[in-house]
């Protein structure tokens, strides 16, 4: 195959799926942010701004993907498409960092909010109030100061496969094919590869730890909701029977339906005995001293019921 049908088919399936993408991306922020007669929430809601920045970044990246085979410069002997210069060539290059940069941030922004809604029980407020302004303000430093200084460094030109402008050293294709196009120049070089860490591997990993973190602090919350809930539907009268504190600090430590009722039946007969010398002290300090204790038990869960006494009254003489 000839570099130039590899890259006629590189370039159409790049620019067909990132104009999908475009598409779709501003669909979602256009819905997200409208507000509709009588209805619509519009960005009232940290949910609602998370996802319009996540969208906004992604239709940046895409608009850089679908546009780069034509912004590359037109002396990129890799760009057969390439009709632009140098600062179209940047333009492209700072669309696609801040897609790429914002993208990531935003995905594990938003884990992250789940975990305040479900597992804290934090309100949209307070989530807004502690998190949600930080977040957008160091996403737009952090893409502001990274643009600035890769503006700076001039790192900003063809890619070797010639569909997008990014970080690449020069000359363009050096590192793939130096006998070609010549050596790296190697101060810029180096500046290059360390933005392309920075850009392409710390940003998107971080996000992934952060997003992983995330979604293992939310199963094991459903993990522990789901055994109160066996617990206190499959095993009610253990649970019942355990008291409240005593089942929650059951079911924390793991233990099974089984030991959880075996801890509710010691309990109950701890709990049982202390009545019977408790109601048995009252009725010997009655005044009158002739009572009974009326009892019954239905289940485990069943406590005694109240001493009920019985008093003989003297009967009144029959009167002739």
């Amino acid at each position: 195959m000839s570099y130039l049908v590899y890259f006629e088919t590189a370039a159409s399936l790049q620019v067909s799926t990132a104009s999908v993408s475009f598409l779709a991306s501003t669909t979602v922020a256009i819905m997200v942010a409208r507000k509709r007669n009588g209805g619509g929430e519009g960005l009232s809601t940290p949910y609602r701004r998370l996802i319009f920045g996540l969208s906004v970044s992604d239709m940046m990246q895409s608009f850089a993907l679908a546009t780069g085979p034509w912004s590359t410069e037109s002396t990129a002997a890799q760009a057969p498409w390439g009709v632009g210069n140098r600062g179209t060539c940047s333009a492209n290059g700072v669309f696609l960092t801040l897609g790429m940069g914002g993208v990531p941030i935003y995905v594990c922004c938003l884990s992250f909010y789940y975990v305040c809604k479900l597992k804290r029980q934090m309100t949209d407020e307070a989530f807004t109030n502690k998190y949600e302004r930080k977040v957008h303000i160091f996403v737009a430093l952090f893409l502001f100061v990274l643009i600035c200084v890769s503006l700076a460094m001039d790192a900003y030109h063809s890619t070797p496969i010639g569909t997008f402008c990014h970080f690449a050293a020069l000359p363009v294709g050096c590192r793939q094919a130096p006998e070609i196009y010549g050596e790296c120049i190697p101060d810029q070089a180096a500046r290059v590869k360390n933005l392309l860490l920075l850009c392409s591997v710390a940003i998107p990993f971080l996000s992934l730890l952060g997003l992983l973190a995330s979604m293992y602090q939310l199963y094991w919350n459903v993990i522990k909701r789901e055994r109160i809930f066996q617990a206190g539907y499959t095993q009610n009268n253990a649970l019942e029977v355990s008291g409240r504190n005593g089942r929650f600090e059951d079911v924390e430590k793991g233990k099974t339906g089984d030991e959880i009722l075996s801890c509710g039946d010691s309990r109950h007969l701890q709990q049982s005995k202390a009545r019977e010398e408790k109601e048995m002290k009252d009725i010997e300090k009655h005044p009158l001293g002739n009572g009974k204790i009326v009892t019954t038990r239905t289940s485990l869960a069943t406590s005694f019921k109240e001493v009920e006494f019985s008093i003989n009254e003297p009967k009144q003489d029959e009167q002739d």
